[in-house]
């Protein structure tokens, strides 16, 4: 599996959810950046491709993942316990996602680490709460001789 196509399996998952409304990957967001975000919103950044060293040499690529799931929070933060319940739910439902999905169970991903979140709390110039974590998987590293676009 490519970065593209990793990225495009959490483009996939927010468009299929039925509580996240906007996606967005891209590196450092920055929310007053954007004109309209339909909230919540699932982010999501590359933070490393790994291609670690087995006995059978670099069959797996390790990928490691920010993800964020934020909603807009009242002036009043009147909101935000209602914030942090649903998009703790939010990533929890990814989760599950990718453990449990058959497809991604097909195609080998497996996720390899503890998950913990951690409070977004009056995030984004205190405009913001939700929660954050980190996803850590791995793939088949599918690359052989005869499959490298090398002469």
């Amino acid at each position: 599996m490519t970065l593209k196509s990793i990225e495009e399996l959490f483009s996939s998952m927010a468009t299929r959810h039925k509580q996240i409304n906007s996606f967005y990957n891209q590196e450092k967001f920055d929310i007053t950046a954007i004109d309209e975000v339909t909230y919540p919103a699932l982010v999501v950044n590359v933070q490393e491709i790994a291609l670690p060293k087995g006995e059978g040499g670099y069959a797996l690529r390790r990928y490691s993942m920010d993800l964020e799931v934020i909603d807009i929070l009242y002036q009043s933060k009147s909101n935000e316990s209602n914030i942090l319940s649903d998009t703790s739910e939010i990533l929890n439902d990814i989760v599950n996602e990718f453990n449990t999905h058959p497809s991604y169970n097909e195609v080998g991903i497996d996720l390899t680490n503890d998950i913990s979140l951690e409070p977004l709390r009056d995030a984004y110039g205190d405009r913001i709460s939700g929660w954050s974590t980190v996803l850590e998987f791995e793939t088949p590293n599918l690359v052989s001789f005869c499959g490298s676009p090398i002469t």
